[in-house]
């Protein structure tokens, strides 16, 4: 198929490109497309998980991780502009609810308010995000930063107030995962371990993976917050 012809030529490419070679079929970059499923299948049990645990609230990370996984999956497939915002903007999605979830444990929100300002919040981001797309990466950097800077004031007032018996281990353990993930994402976005021609698995593909476990962590850490039940 001449490149001229290929199925997404039309739209305008994408801000960013990691390792794997973009080819010209529907599937641009199957690897990364494809290794988006972990998202989606993890959304799904974690929904489920919520609304049986009475975790209402917490029904949201199962449908961010969901929409994180498509707006992947349609961003590496068409390796578009239009894409890219919709992977960023789910990422946003993502990032934005933990520091909702921490203002309202530090009673910043109303159990009932938490949703409506997520929703705002979520809003603005895509907003940003589609006019300084190429701004991403530093946005989700601070989102990251921000959320453990919150968390980090909600452990000190754990350790105050005696009657507050948190459990840091899952959040330990979406950390690290977080960090090995990034440190895979880095290796493949500046090609230092990279093979181009490889279609069926490589580094960011592990990333996509690796994300969806921190997901969980992220829900097996909230769960234990009563007051973000409904």
């Amino acid at each position: 198929m001449n490149k001229l012809t290929c199925p997404w030529d039309q739209f305008e490419p994408t801000t960013r490109q990691f390792c794997e070679a973009e080819m010209c079929q529907w599937i641009a970059k199957p690897a990364e497309s494809w290794s988006n499923i972990g998202f989606v299948i993890i959304g799904i049990y974690l929904i489920k998980l919520a609304n049986k645990e009475k975790r209402k609230n917490l029904t949201l990370v199962g449908i961010c991780s969901i929409l994180v996984g498509l707006g992947s999956f349609i961003y590496h497939a068409t390796a578009t502009r239009w894409g890219q915002i919709l992977d960023v903007s789910a990422m946003m999605w993502l990032l934005s609810l933990p520091l909702v979830l921490n203002a309202g444990r530090l009673g910043y929100l109303a159990e009932n308010k938490i949703k409506l300002a997520y929703g705002i919040f979520s809003l603005i981001s895509t907003i940003f995000v589609t006019f300084f797309t190429k701004w991403g990466i530093a946005y989700f950097g601070f989102f990251v930063a921000v959320g453990i800077l919150s968390e980090g004031k909600l452990y000190q007032l754990a350790k105050i107030e005696s009657n507050l018996k948190v459990s840091y281990k899952p959040y330990i353990q979406l950390l690290a995962t977080f960090a090995v993930a990034f440190t895979i994402w880095l290796t493949d976005t500046f090609k230092i371990i990279c093979n181009p021609d490889n279609h069926i698995f490589n580094g960011h593909a592990a990333w996509h993976l690796l994300c969806a476990v921190a997901v969980y962590y992220m829900y097996a850490f909230y769960k234990q917050f009563p007051d973000l039940r409904d």
